[in-house]
């Protein structure tokens, strides 16, 4: 685990950026289950181990603690989660989006 350390966040953030692009593109849904597994990630690794939900800034040249976000990052990762599920339950209800479309293809006999 403790390459995660060193290179999770490209990992993760190299993930939030597919999700992105794909929020732009037709297979919105996708990149919103994206989303909302992403920041399922982020939220309970926030609230569940020491990360906490205030993030502190440091001082890059002593390492003390200067501040912190007043956890406005938190709150932004619950608005995605819930932006994305607002998403996901709009296609779903779509009985041409890209959830029903794809049950769809797969119920019919070939």
């Amino acid at each position: 685990i403790a390459w995660f350390g060193a290179y999770g966040g490209f990992m993760i953030g190299i993930f939030e950026l597919i999700a992105v692009i794909l929020l732009f593109t037709k297979l919105r849904t996708l990149g919103a289950i994206l989303a909302l597994g992403i920041m399922s990630g982020a939220i309970f690794f926030h609230v569940f181990t020491p990360l906490g939900i205030v993030m502190p800034y440091f001082d890059a040249s002593t390492g003390e603690q200067i501040g912190d976000d007043s956890g406005v990052l938190f709150i932004m990762a619950c608005l995605t989660w819930l932006c994305a599920l607002v998403l996901i339950l709009l296609d779903v209800k779509n009985p041409e989006g890209f959830i029903n479309s794809q049950l769809l293809k797969k119920a019919e006999p070939q």
